[in-house]
């Protein structure tokens, strides 16, 4: 007879919720780096902007164009804030599910741990078994050579 676990089902159970909670650590993680992928992206064409628009006024440009200029400056400003918004939001969502994922994997290692001690404890009960055994045959086979 082999080793059985009793609590195999709530070990496995507790392995998928580990891989559950490292699953959402990724997508929340990606998330926040695609957040600051779009940061990096609108400040770099707010620069392209400024730049376009320093150069139009060295051309000299109508009130109409600075009043273009100026709605897209406010558009960046208003685009920036939002996405400065997202990846803040994005870390809080990255740190809660680190914590679950920590959470999980603390649940996890103790019961394999509960595993590992009834694995010991399955070892040297047969160890017993087998001793009391070889005690038994070679009792055995010195009672009847007398």
């Amino acid at each position: 007879m082999g080793f059985r676990f009793k609590y195999k089902s709530i070990l496995k159970y507790r392995e998928d919720i580990e891989k559950n909670a490292k699953n959402e650590l990724a997508l929340a993680v990606q998330a926040r780096e695609q957040a600051k992928q779009k940061l990096k992206r609108l400040e770099r064409e707010r620069f392209c902007y400024l730049k376009q628009r320093e150069a139009d006024l060295q051309k000299g440009l109508s009130a109409a164009s600075f009043s273009n200029y100026n709605s897209g400056m406010a558009y960046f400003k208003i685009a920036i804030e939002q996405t400065i918004e997202e990846i803040y939001s994005a870390e809080k969502v990255v740190e809660q599910a680190r914590l679950k994922l920590k959470d999980a994997t603390q649940e996890k290692k103790k019961m394999e741990k509960l595993k590992e001690r009834a694995l010991d404890a399955f070892k040297a009960e047969e160890l017993r078994l087998e001793s009391l055994l070889v005690d038994g045959l070679v009792t055995y086979k010195t009672a009847t050579k007398h």
